[in-house]
């Protein structure tokens, strides 16, 4: 139903085709152990938020006494982070299998919405692939506040990154 005498001048429809929620998006981590056995684990409770950055480094260069422009490729880098609050769940993948020495480890964050009941088809959403995923730092914090709780932050690179698109 569109509102037409909004206060600033908005003309919107709410329904449920448009309805959706990221609720039920998931982390997961696998790679190799030292040992050679394959891993792979959901990513804990509390998980508050995630980034990830992938970029291709590109240079510019000029020539004295020309107006060309020429472009140098680099290569690409990602990098990420990821924030969880300290709760009712352990989660050591990172120290065991995201070690530089290991390779790094696979991050997949599969971020397919759910829709209403009769509309559960029609959202579409993302699976971000991430390939030789390191921590690179490693932090911890409290606020005093409403809730106190201790936050876990982990500064992430890797080394490849695909999308697809569900």
């Amino acid at each position: 139903m569109a509102n037409t005498n909004d206060i600033y001048g908005y003309s919107r429809t709410a329904g449920a085709d448009k309805a959706f929620s990221n609720e039920e998006s998931i982390i997961t981590i696998s790679g190799d152990a030292s040992n050679g056995q394959s891993i792979e684990a959901n990513a804990p409770a509390l998980v508050q938020n995630w980034t990830l950055q992938y970029a291709n480094r590109v240079s510019e260069l000029t020539e004295l006494g020309s107006s060309n422009v020429y472009w140098v490729k680099g290569r690409p880098m990602g990098t990420g982070s990821l924030a969880r609050v300290l709760g009712f769940h352990t989660w050591d993948i990172f120290g065991k299998y995201m070690d530089i020495c290991n390779g790094g480890a696979t991050v997949t964050i599969d971020t397919e919405p759910k829709g209403c009941e009769g509309n559960e088809n029609k959202q579409k959403g993302v699976k971000i692939i991430t390939r030789g995923t390191i921590v690179e730092q490693v932090a911890f914090g409290s606020a005093v506040g409403g809730v106190n709780t201790i936050t876990n932050n982990f500064a992430l690179r890797f080394t490849n990154m695909e999308v697809h698109h569900n």
